[in-house]
């Protein structure tokens, strides 16, 4: 849950939030969009609307779904491309920050703000403006096609965040959890940044998301430790009536797990081999080389007419060589092929259901042999078994996120739960809307 500023304001925020009549003056909003080092700030009375989408999957089995979007006026038509001495330099990557508050007594009390970046150039209207904005995670969409490097989780996610200029401070990682499980069965096909992040936390039973401008992957539940709903509640005030609507899923009878291990030939075949002209005078220049979608290891490169510099790497699926030379370099790349094998095993859960499948490279055969079951099984199972999930019309909250264990009480009666998603929706007064699982 959020905290505000000032801190010691947060009890009267919470209880100011839950009054029955909330007059929508008290509501306050604002944007700041920062472009070309200039930040044009939208107060409440410039904000038409606006919506925050915050839907996260605590097992990392899709990437999370963060979005902002707002309408301003513009009377000036200041973002419009057609005025030539208007502010609609704002393009794809530019930093919005969002702040909710409230007025408590005269005073203005905001609620931590959220972090998110332009998807494109703003939409100008007739006197207004559309602003689309995504969380830190969709950002990471650079390529990733590097083999990791290392057998250990925390050090591999830090060598695809570093790639995707991620500075330290700029991370929330939990490395003890990322670390459970040892060793990497195999590289990933080349993808995104935030793809490859997904298939660590998966593999670790964690969620990953973006919070206060920062990438985390953290766990959000552990079957061996009891949980504490007793720091959150829902009173049946906060909800609107018949405002929570209750979805059972089908049951799920089997978890099917897959594990992977590559397989090592020791014949060496041609990836690649072909000329490149480098130009008249001597000159330093990178090429990417993919090997057509079959991974490789212990790969070579041997360059006639060039040299092959420092930085150079060489991936079982891609590389990425730096020469130097001038003139036509012949370029040969071998390797020898490798194979990826898989075993799968299923795992009870119900007596009747579907088959929810566990797969991903990363996760080797000690998954599916092992004797004691595996402990990220036992949280997918576990959370599988959790079928209950409560879609809430929640009267307006800017304090609550995803990942929160709460108590909710609505007419059905009191349950305990884990938030999976958020919803907030402004137009001068706020509502949300809440998707939480059921937790027994």
């Amino acid at each position: 849950m959020k905290g505000v500023t000032p801190n010691t304001s947060l009890a009267a925020y919470k209880t100011t939030m839950a009054k029955a009549v909330r007059p929508p003056q008290l509501i306050k909003i604002e944007v700041a969009v920062t472009a070309n080092n200039t930040t044009y700030t939208f107060q409440a009375e410039d904000v038409v609307s606006a919506s925050k989408v915050d839907d996260i999957d605590p097992l990392s089995r899709r990437l999370p779904t963060q979005t902002f979007s707002f309408t301003a006026a513009d009377p000036t038509n200041s973002f419009d491309p057609a005025n030539p001495s208007g502010c609609w330099a704002a393009e794809r990557g530019d930093k919005v920050t969002v702040w909710f508050g409230l007025d408590i007594g005269g005073t203005d009390v905001w609620a931590d703000p959220d972090y998110y970046y332009l998807t494109g150039r703003p939409a100008a209207g007739t006197g207004t403006v559309v602003f689309q904005a995504e969380g830190r995670i969709a950002t990471l969409d650079g390529h990733w096609g590097q083999d990791y490097g290392t057998p250990q989780y925390a050090t591999a996610v830090s060598n695809i965040l570093t790639n995707a200029g991620v500075a330290a401070g700029d991370r929330n990682l939990d490395a003890i959890e990322l670390n459970r499980r040892t060793g990497i069965a195999s590289e990933s096909e080349p993808c995104t940044h935030a793809e490859a992040l997904q298939r660590f936390a998966h593999a670790s039973g964690m969620a990953l998301y973006s919070r206060d401008d920062k990438v985390c992957m953290q766990r959000w539940f552990d079957i061996a430790n009891p949980m504490d709903f007793s720091g959150n509640a829902i009173g049946i005030r906060d909800v609107i009536l018949n405002g929570d609507t209750v979805v059972k899923t089908d049951p799920v009878k089997t978890l099917r797990v897959t594990g992977y291990q590559q397989v090592m030939d020791t014949s060496t075949e041609t990836i690649w081999e072909g000329d490149i002209y480098m130009g008249s005078l001597l000159t330093v220049q990178s090429y990417h080389f993919t090997y057509g979608g079959d991974p490789f290891w212990d790969i070579n490169v041997a360059v006639s007419g060039g040299a092959v510099l420092a930085g150079s790497t060489l991936g079982q699926y891609e590389a990425d060589i730096i020469l130097s030379g001038s003139g036509t370099a012949h370029v040969v790349i071998t390797g020898s092929p490798m194979e990826v094998g898989e075993v799968t095993r299923d795992f009870t859960i119900g007596t009747t259901g579907a088959t929810e499948e566990l797969n991903n490279p990363l996760i080797g055969f000690e998954a599916t042999t092992a004797i004691i079951r595996d402990w990220l099984i036992d949280d997918y199972t576990w959370y599988l078994a959790q079928r209950v999930t409560h879609s809430v019309k929640h009267r307006g909250t800017t304090l609550i996120e995803p990942g929160d264990l709460l108590t909710l009480t609505t007419e059905r009666g009191t349950v305990d739960g884990l938030v999976l998603a958020v919803r907030t929706d402004y137009n001068g007064a706020v509502s949300s809307t809440l998707t939480i699982k059921e937790v027994s």
